[in-house]
């Protein structure tokens, strides 16, 4: 909760929706939990509440916080995080001592961090905050690169206490001994990935750290290997972003300025950013942007598969939405265990998770379109229908309605397309066939009554 008067002074001047994405204060643990778990990996040490490096872990976990909310990819390299944590006066009086951690931190994972250890009693909780409030301050100028921020009046001591005055504070503590100005320690966010795999974004010719939390709810993952062998290497990249931001409804208004609903932001998977189909398809691909992620073969041979960059991005971006080609290139394929897709490739848009054996499945929400024109469209479970969806036939039919494990389960409709004269019939499902009492719709629109058993029409 300290310095919460600089969100008041940077939100009373004009023009901070401009800059200002999101403010939150965590103020209780599980709060602070929850901001720093969003972006939080398994090697993660732990660390104390009130802590320069939890100040630190804060300001990374804000930064991809505004990764998140930018839709404009344009601007990730703009992006800042701040973060603070402090223990100040309370309506008690504290056994330890009084200290305040802010840190700084910009898109290339540099930044700074400060420390002010403060005397006791020599500020009310106003003042304790307000000097929060500076060194937060003071780390958000630094990580900008300015000299001050707008709201906010720098002095020399930057509110430190450095000469000797009888100060008391509500609790009744009393204040002795000097502060020191706060001197601020330069960090990279490199000291946490050692191992030299981190992945990166390249956006507009600028290199940035990739985001350890979620990426935009709107964004579109795509991979880019295998095209540069193809001689319309860009004109495919594009037109598979734009076919897949139309499918999705995320291709924008077509309109400029703040108000703008930009397309969706596309992420091309590459393992080398300056592949010529790649620097092409940026330079005619609005909101678009390459991740880099180093991926290891993920097969456990020397096979190249495009879906080993795109495995890697799945892990780190489980909830993104993901194009994938199955076909004989990618040396796997999705089947619905019927012969109509069995060793038939196609795309999928949406979803996804990576199983055991290291196959990328459609899990969630998405799209399937078979080479044949087969298609189904709604929820996904390791690779199965599951859920509510809908899958069709090139010629015509299809089903829509409940699903559970690849097997049509629950109420649902069978779309004859014509054949035998009927339109559909909507009923119950069991097993993958429809089983009980439901209505037969013939094409020229009657109804009637019509009872199945185990798939069976039942005679009366």
């Amino acid at each position: 909760g300290g310095g919460g008067q600089l969100l008041s002074s940077m939100l009373s001047q004009s023009g901070a929706s401009s800059c200002i994405l999101e403010a939150i204060i965590p103020y209780s643990k599980q709060s602070c939990l929850d901001v720093i778990q969003h972006r939080s990996s398994e090697d993660d040490e732990p660390i104390g509440f009130c802590s320069e490096d939890m100040a630190w872990r804060l300001a990374l976990a804000a930064r991809d916080r505004a990764y998140e909310l930018e839709v404009d990819l344009n601007r990730w390299p703009d992006v800042h995080g701040v973060g603070m944590t402090a223990t100040i006066v309370s309506h008690y009086r504290r056994r330890g001592g009084y200290r305040a951690h802010a840190a700084g931190v910009d898109a290339r994972g540099v930044g700074m961090s400060y420390t002010h250890d403060l005397v006791k009693g020599h500020r009310g909780r106003e003042g304790e905050d307000l000097s929060c409030a500076l060194l937060a301050a003071r780390a958000l100028a630094d990580s900008v690169g300015v000299e001050t921020v707008p709201g906010v009046e720098f002095d020399g001591s930057y509110g430190v206490r450095l000469e000797e005055e009888e100060r008391s504070n509500e609790v009744g503590e009393v204040a002795l001994g000097l502060e020191r100005i706060p001197v601020g320690d330069t960090r990279t966010e490199a000291d946490a990935d050692a191992d030299g795999e981190a992945p990166y974004i390249l956006v507009g010719g600028t290199q940035i750290c990739a985001p350890k939390g979620p990426l935009p709810k709107e964004a579109i993952v795509m991979s880019c290997e295998g095209f540069e062998v193809k001689l319309d290497a860009m004109e495919a990249v594009t037109k598979l972003a734009h076919d897949a931001r139309v499918a999705l409804g995320r291709e924008g208004d077509g309109t400029v300025g703040s108000w703008a609903i930009l397309p969706a932001p596309v992420l091309l998977v590459a393992p080398k950013p300056h592949a010529p189909a790649v620097l092409a398809a940026l330079s005619h691909l609005e909101n678009s942007a390459v991740l880099v992620m180093n991926p290891h073969n993920t097969h456990g041979d020397n096979r190249k598969s495009p879906m080993n960059g795109l495995i890697s991005a799945a892990r780190a971006y489980p909830a993104a939405t993901f194009v994938v080609d199955y076909n004989d290139s990618t040396q796997q394929q999705i089947n619905d265990n019927s012969p109509s897709t069995r060793n038939v490739g196609g795309r999928y848009i949406g979803t996804v998770t990576v199983d055991n054996s290291q196959t990328l499945l459609p899990h969630g929400t998405g799209r399937m379109v078979w080479e044949n024109g087969i298609a189904y469209d709604g929820g996904w479970l390791h690779g199965m229908y599951h859920g509510v969806g809908r899958k069709t036939y090139s010629k015509g039919g299809g089903y829509s309605g409940g699903w559970r494990l690849g097997k049509r389960s629950g109420l649902g409709v069978s779309m004859y397309g014509g054949k035998w004269g009927y339109d559909c019939w909507e009923g119950p499902f069991v097993d993958d066939l429809p089983d009980g009492v439901g209505t037969m719709t013939c094409v020229e629109g009657t109804t009637a009554e019509f009872e199945f058993c185990k798939g069976e029409p039942v005679t009366k």
